[in-house]
C-alpha cells in the first residue's frame, strides 16, 4: 500500500544489490574490487557499468564467461580480483574469463 504506482524504489535497489553482490559476486574490500561470480544457468547474461575509484568498468556476465572492460578513469590501468586471482585491466582493453561450474573462473 505504500506505492500505488507499482514500483517501490527500495525494492528495486534491493533487487540490484542482490544481482550485483550475490549472483555477480561483486565485493568492494579495502585492497581492491573483487568479483566472485555465482551466476545461475537460467540467466542468459547480465551487463552493467559500475564506478570503482573513479574508474568506469563495463561488466558482462553469462554462465560461461565474464567479460570486463575498463572504459575510463584517472589511470590507464587498475588491478581487480577475479575469484582468488589478481588481474590488471588496461583502459579500453576487454578481458574475458571462462566460467565453469556456474561461477568458478578458469
Amino acid at each position: 500500500g505504500t506505492t500505488p504506482e507499482g514500483i517501490h524504489l527500495g525494492a528495486m535497489a534491493g533487487t540490484l544489490d542482490l544481482i550485483q553482490r550475490c549472483f555477480c559476486g561483486i565485493e568492494i574490500l579495502p585492497d581492491r574490487l573483487w568479483i566472485k561470480p555465482k551466476l545461475l544457468k537460467p540467466f542468459r547474461s547480465i551487463a552493467f557499468k559500475i564506478k570503482y575509484k573513479d574508474h568506469w568498468l563495463f561488466l558482462v556476465f553469462s554462465p560461461e564467461q565474464l567479460r570486463i572492460t575498463l572504459e575510463e578513469g584517472p589511470s590507464n590501468s587498475i588491478e581487480i580480483g577475479i575469484n582468488d586471482q589478481v588481474v590488471r585491466l588496461r583502459k579500453d582493453e576487454a578481458k574475458e574469463y571462462r566460467l565453469v561450474n556456474f561461477g568458478e573462473v578458469r
